[in-house]
């Protein structure tokens, strides 16, 4: 049993070693994405194409280091800031918040993650109409690999279709979406990745105490809290 962990854990250490894909190529791909859109559907878009045209290996390894992301920013002063802005605590709603924020790449994501009360700097007029609609949520930003997946070995543009048809067969967006998960797992055993729980959060703010909230994020508080 004892060995057995141990395998586990060099797994899950050496696997970033066998990813196509780094952080920094990441992290790039969003960059250009943001230069070249004018709002988020364009974003999305740009990104989906950008990776449309890279190996099937390397769009699972943008999966993957979302997830990685999205874990390292999981943390309870994180999600005070995610209800300030969305007014939300619900799981599903920090988790939009956390695909928003990786979406609006390398920069702001550091910088909000070392201090969450530094979201305050990103919240005015300009930003807003660029770059989100009513709240600072993403969801489409988690399916982004698998439109690429779709895109490149379909010749199809699921993102905006139910159903198309392959050899008079129909095939369900839902089934594609299957099919591509399917691939991606098989993907993760080949190199060793391990999907890591999230860590347990205790709470020291709460909506009911707004002051609980104002001392994880009093900049943020001040401009938010109504």
């Amino acid at each position: 049993m004892e060995k057995k962990r141990g395998v586990t854990k060099m797994s899950i250490r050496n696997f970033a070693t066998k990813l196509k894909m780094k952080r920094e190529e990441f992290w790039k791909y969003i960059s250009i994405s943001h230069k070249k859109a004018k709002n988020n559907n364009e974003f999305v878009d740009y990104l989906i194409d950008i990776l449309s045209k890279k190996t099937d290996e390397e769009i699972f390894d943008f999966e993957i280091i979302t997830f990685e992301l999205m874990r390292e920013s999981y943390n309870e002063k994180l999600w005070c800031a995610s209800y300030l802005v969305n007014g939300d605590t619900a799981s599903w709603s920090f988790d939009f918040f956390r695909l928003w924020l990786i979406s609006q790449g390398k920069k702001i994501y550091y910088s909000i993650i070392k201090n969450q009360d530094n979201l305050s700097k990103y919240i005015n007029i300009s930003f807003e109409a660029k770059f989100m609609t009513n709240y600072f949520e993403n969801e489409t930003f988690a399916f982004i690999p698998a439109y690429a997946f779709s895109r490149k070995n379909c010749s199809h543009n699921i993102l905006s279709k139910e159903s198309y048809k392959i050899n008079s067969k129909t095939i369900f967006q839902d089934d594609f979406i299957d099919d591509y998960n399917k691939k991606l797992n098989n993907y993760k055993r080949k190199i060793g990745y391990i999907n890591k729980k999230y860590p347990k959060i205790i709470f020291h703010w709460c909506t009911q105490f707004p002051n609980s909230m104002k001392e994880v994020c009093p900049t943020l508080f001040k401009k938010m809290y109504f």
